[in-house]
């Protein structure tokens, strides 16, 4: 599926789905990494829809941020869309959370963390 392809899934079909339907399985080869390129499209609507699933992807199952985390924090720095910067802050609240057992911090990425939180 071509990148227009994936915005163009992601623009119409979702809306039929249910919250928690979403998955993997039902993106047609949309990967996580593709979820966190679009959420930083110029066009508002898809950016946020790519965000939202991302985020209910990932807080399903969190052993799924593994692969994408440093892109997500990367991404958080690049991210000027409010509802985007939404979905990211709920990733950010379980990943600073005690909930949180399977990802370690680093200091560095924490303190850049607060501080681009509150730019």
């Amino acid at each position: 599926m071509t990148y227009n392809e994936k915005l163009a899934f992601l623009s119409v079909t979702l809306r039929s789905f249910q919250v928690t339907d979403f998955s993997l399985d039902i993106l047609q080869g949309i990967s996580l990494v593709d979820l966190l390129n679009i959420s930083l499209e110029k066009d508002k609507k898809i950016a946020f829809r790519a965000a939202w699933v991302f985020e209910t992807i990932v807080l399903k199952n969190t052993t799924l941020l593994k692969s994408v985390l440093p892109q997500f924090l990367d991404n958080l720095k690049k991210q000027k869309n409010w509802s985007c910067l939404r979905s990211y802050t709920k990733i950010l609240l379980f990943l600073t959370s005690k909930k949180n057992k399977e990802y370690t911090l680093q200091n560095e990425i924490e303190e850049e963390i607060i501080e681009h939180s509150f730019q």
